[in-house]
């Protein structure tokens, strides 16, 4: 019988700066494989924001917002400085995070279908932080997407703000409610029963 010799995992001389390397690196991915933080980077490629401005952006609560910044910050990612009673927080190496942000957007859906149930609808309407504070809403509110709807979903947008608004990448801009409807059949009839408000259009149903 034949005996073959080797090193045992333990004999085995070790890279230690690899090792360290794929620590460092795992370490930064998972940091990266959060959506919201992703979105944080999104929104500091573009500038500067202070934290209140990445709260309206993303609609999630200002302590959130504030412990993913916290969690950017301790990978380097970001760094934040006072400017008057506001803190701000910029990218600090913009190349590197253009990569990441390129990669995402490569390996992300680039649109969504959807496919009700018969006897639904899906009801597009605005988001009230981005109507109240830059007049951002949805044009034809409620838009509706009919069940049998296989294309892309869109939202259609309008400004009635006195300032531009760029739609940032990965910023949510409206809220889709899925609602249950009844489906009538119409019947053709001679005349329709009277009521008090009778053929009244605009301005007949009361003022108070």
């Amino acid at each position: 019988m034949t005996m073959k010799h080797g090193l045992l995992p333990e004999d085995r001389p070790q890279d230690h700066g690899a090792v360290r390397e794929a620590s460092t690196v795992a370490s930064l991915l998972d940091v990266l494989g959060d959506a919201t933080r992703l979105a944080i980077l999104r929104h500091l490629h573009g500038g500067e924001h202070r934290v209140v401005e990445l709260t309206e952006h993303l609609g999630l609560a200002q302590s959130t917002v504030s412990q993913h910044l916290a969690i950017l910050r301790s990978a380097g990612l970001i760094s934040s400085h006072s400017h008057g009673r506001a803190n701000v927080s910029r990218i600090e190496n913009p190349e590197a995070i253009e990569q990441v942000l390129a990669a995402a957007r490569a390996a992300s859906v680039d649109h969504i279908v959807s496919a009700l149930p018969k006897g639904y609808e899906g009801q597009v309407r605005p988001r009230s932080g981005l109507a109240l504070r830059h007049g951002i809403t949805v044009l034809n509110s409620p838009g509706t997407i009919d069940a049998d709807y296989r294309g892309e979903l869109k939202v259609l947008l309008i400004n009635h703000g006195d300032e531009p608004f760029v739609v940032q990448d990965g910023e949510r801009v409206a809220q889709l409610v899925v609602a249950r409807h009844e489906i009538v059949e119409w019947q053709p009839v001679e005349s329709l029963d009277d009521t008090a408000r009778g053929e009244g259009g605009y301005g007949h149903s009361g003022t108070k």
